[in-house]
């Protein structure tokens, strides 16, 4: 009887140093290995810089960055941005590579960042009663940047729709579109929850039709990179100058 008490007690004792030392350990963080951007070149930012953030998942609460370690292997090709307890942003400036280290407490770590040239993502772009002189694929127009050249709608369109075909390796995630009219102002946006290589989504639905003279009509078509998982947004533009307000 002595023993097995003598053996309870030793028993408790180690579930209790057991359970002390579960406590005192802390989950380690989830730092991204790598990160990858396309440059997004528009006629007014045509250098196509881009920014991201390297998100730290699973810290604990007396765990945080430490804004002194942050560093840029390549500061010329990312620029380090803001920095949080749990976030690091920055700017992909130009295409390279480059590794940004950091420290949580004493502990080191770092994410590579790989920035690409700028890709077209679409293949095909068909939008109702539009042409670029004869042809009615717009995708080339984004072939330099993200925003295409002024479009012209020659007459009112009835149930306008739009046509997308994504280049290999690229998915449709999102299509918004809006008219400038102050009073035949509309817009809509479809997002696909799992984004398709190809789709024709009907626009303007209210009031099935795309007018002229309305104060423009832009159709924003944003691609994710199936390997990458980093998006890119290009704008067709009728009837309107291109600005920068991309989706990306």
């Amino acid at each position: 009887m002595k023993r097995m008490k003598k053996h309870m007690i030793t028993l408790l004792t180690v579930m209790l140093m057991t359970a002390g030392f579960a406590v005192s350990i802390q989950a380690a963080p989830k730092v991204p290995k790598s990160q990858t951007h396309y440059m997004k070149p528009t006629p007014w930012t045509k250098t196509g810089e881009t920014s991201g953030s390297i998100d730290v998942k699973g810290m604990g609460k007396s765990q945080k960055i430490i804004k002194s370690s942050v560093k840029s292997s390549n500061k010329s090709c990312v620029k380090i941005g803001y920095i949080s307890s749990d976030s690091i942003s920055y700017t992909a400036k130009k295409p390279g590579k480059a590794v940004i280290s950091f420290k949580i407490g004493s502990k080191k770590y770092q994410t590579k960042i790989y920035v690409k040239k700028y890709q077209n993502p679409a293949k095909s772009v068909v939008i109702t009663g539009v042409k670029n002189g004869s042809r009615t694929n717009l995708a080339s127009l984004t072939n330099k940047n993200t925003s295409s050249k002024q479009l012209h709608l020659k007459k009112t369109v009835k149930n306008p729709k739009v046509q997308v075909t994504a280049r290999k390796g690229w998915k449709i995630q999102q299509i918004y579109y809006l008219n400038g009219g102050l009073a035949d102002w509309e817009s809509g946006t479809k997002n696909y929850k799992k984004p398709v290589s190809k789709t024709t989504l009907k626009i303007f639905t209210k009031s099935n039709r795309m007018k002229t003279n309305v104060g423009g009509n832009r159709i924003i078509i944003t691609f994710l990179n199936t390997k990458s998982g980093d998006t890119v947004g290009v704008s067709y533009n009728i009837d309107v100058q291109p600005h920068s307000e991309m989706i990306s």
